[in-house]
């Protein structure tokens, strides 16, 4: 009988040395969370500090003062930039190039045999029939011999 008590005052014992384990695992996490907590806490506190100090040096105002002088000068560019282009547009215009560059394009028709003004009176004015395979194989070896006679220029 006293052997009885013993084993049950011994098992009533163990379940308090393994609650207390277990009341003792949670403590630790709940210090381990606090820990961390406050580390968060004085990390967003220096941070804070650090972003009043940087808005104070940068002043808004300046900040302010450097977006316009930015704003005028990019302006500044983009006008120039027009005006000189309009000024290169007008020195190639000034020397004849439109009209170098149609007589060009004049001669090269004339030399592959296409006479446009000519053409462009007489140009039907409805839509034309599909064209037959016999007439799409000969459109396609003259248009090979006026490549040619295009490269060979």
């Amino acid at each position: 009988r006293m052997a009885a008590k013993s084993l049950v005052a011994n098992r009533k014992q163990q379940e308090k040395l393994v609650a207390g384990r277990y009341q003792m695992g949670g403590v630790s996490a709940q210090m381990t969370t606090m820990k961390a907590t406050a580390a968060m806490t004085e990390a967003m506190g220096k941070a804070g500090d650090v972003m009043g100090k940087m808005n104070q040096a940068a002043g808004l105002q300046g900040m302010m003062g450097n977006v316009k002088e930015y704003e005028k000068q990019t302006e500044k560019l983009n006008m120039t930039e027009e005006m000189m282009g309009d000024a290169i547009d007008g020195a190639l215009d000034a020397d004849g190039v439109d009209e170098e560059s149609d007589e060009v394009l004049a001669s090269v028709l004339d030399e592959i045999g296409m006479d446009v003004k000519g053409k462009m009176s007489v140009a039907p004015t409805a839509r034309p029939a599909a064209p037959t395979a016999e007439a799409s194989a000969t459109s396609d070896a003259e248009v090979d011999a006026l490549m040619k006679r295009l490269q060979g220029l």
